[in-house]
C-alpha cells in the first residue's frame, strides 16, 4: 500500500470520527421524516410512501446489519474507489480529498445513515468506475445502485445510453424490482412527489415559481470541481465528456427542489475526470476549495441546523 492511499484512509477515518462525534455525542440528530420511512422499510412489512418505497437496498442490508454499519462502510469506501477511479497516486489521494472536504456530502452521510445518499454515491462512483475500464463489474453494480435509488438510474442510465447501451438492462431489471419491491402507501405519499417524475416537476413549477432554485443551496457543495470544466474539456477523455450529459437528469430532479443539495452531489462522480486532468498545483488548489470553502464554517449541512459554536458546547 504506498503513502499516498495510506494518508487518504488516515484522513478519512479521522473526518468519519470527527463527524460521528459532532452530530451523535455532541448534539444527537432527531428522527426526521425521512429517516422513519427507510426505518419502516427496514423493519415493518407496512406499504411505505413514495419515494421510499423505490429504494429497497438500504433497508435491506440494515435489516441485517444496521443502517450506521451500512452507510459508514460505504462512506469509507468512496473516496477510495476516487482513488482508483482515477489510477491512483497523489492525484487519486487529492481527488478522494475532494470527496472527504465537500462536507454537504462527507458529513451528511454520516449524520443521516439512514439516508440513501452514502450508500448510492459510493455504487455511482463503483459504477462509474467499472463501466469506463470495461470491467463485467459494471452489471451487478448497476443493478445494486438502480435498488438503491432512482436518481442513480436516471444518471447511470444517460451515462451507458453512450458508452454501451447494454448496460441498460441491469438498470432496468433493478428499477423494475425497486418498484415492485413493496406496496405503496398512496395515502401518505410524500408531499414532494407525484406518481411520476413529469407531475413531480410540472408541480414544482406552479407551486415555486421564480423561487425555485436556491442558487447557494443547490450549488454550494460542488465549489471548485465545477469550476475545473470549461478550461479542462480538451484534457480528458470521451467517457468524462460523455458523462458530463448525465448532469442533466441530475439538475433536472435537483433543481426545482432547492432544498436537494445532495442529490446535486452525485455529480461529483461526473465531475472528477476533469479534476483529475488539472495540473497539479490547480489540483491541489481546487482540493483547498473543496475543504475550506467559506460557506461550510458558517453552515455544514441543510438548513444550516450545525454550526462550529456546537463545538465549543453552545447551542445555536
Amino acid at each position: 500500500m504506498g503513502a499516498e492511499l495510506v494518508v487518504l484512509i488516515v484522513v478519512t477515518a479521522g473526518m468519519m470520527g470527527f463527524w460521528h462525534w459532532l452530530y451523535h455525542i455532541v448534539n444527537p440528530t432527531a428522527m426526521s421524516g425521512d429517516k422513519w420511512y427507510m426505518r419502516q422499510m427496514a423493519f415493518t412489512t407496512l406499504p411505505i410512501s413514495p419515494p421510499y418505497c423505490w429504494r429497497p437496498l438500504l433497508p435491506a442490508l440494515a435489516r441485517r446489519l444496521g443502517f450506521p454499519a451500512v452507510s459508514y462502510t460505504a462512506t469509507f469506501l468512496a473516496p477510495i474507489v476516487v482513488y482508483f477511479y482515477v489510477g491512483g497516486g497523489w492525484t487519486g489521494t487529492a481527488c478522494g480529498l475532494m470527496f472527504v472536504g465537500t462536507n454537504r456530502i462527507f458529513s451528511f452521510n454520516i449524520k443521516n445513515p439512514e439516508y440513501a445518499e452514502g450508500l448510492g454515491q459510493f455504487l455511482l462512483l463503483s459504477s462509474l468506475w467499472a463501466i469506463s475500464s470495461g470491467s463485467l463489474l459494471a452489471w451487478p453494480l448497476l443493478l445494486l445502485a438502480a435498488l438503491c435509488r432512482e436518481t442513480l438510474s436516471a444518471i447511470l442510465g444517460v451515462v451507458v445510453l453512450f458508452v454501451n447501451p447494454w448496460l441498460l438492462i441491469p438498470l432496468v431489471v433493478g428499477s423494475a424490482a425497486s418498484y415492485l419491491s413493496r406496496d405503496e402507501d398512496q395515502e401518505n405519499r410524500h408531499p414532494l412527489v407525484e406518481k411520476t417524475a413529469y407531475e413531480t416537476l410540472v408541480r414544482w413549477t406552479r407551486e415555486k415559481g421564480g423561487n425555485a432554485i436556491s442558487y447557494a443551496h443547490t450549488i454550494q457543495p460542488l465549489r471548485g470541481l465545477a469550476f475545473t470544466v470549461p478550461f479542462m474539456w480538451g484534457a480528458v477523455g470521451d467517457f468524462a465528456r460523455l458523462g458530463l450529459v448525465a448532469l442533466a437528469p441530475i439538475w433536472l430532479l435537483a433543481l426545482p427542489a432547492s432544498g436537494q443539495s445532495r442529490i446535486v452531489c452525485y455529480a461529483f462522480g461526473l465531475l472528477i475526470p476533469f479534476a483529475a486532468a488539472l495540473p497539479p498545483g490547480w489540483l491541489w488548489f481546487v482540493v483547498m476549495l473543496q475543504w475550506f470553502w467559506p460557506v461550510d464554517y458558517g453552515l455544514f449541512n441543510e438548513g444550516g441546523d450545525v454550526k462550529f459554536a456546537l463545538i465549543r458546547g453552545k447551542k445555536v
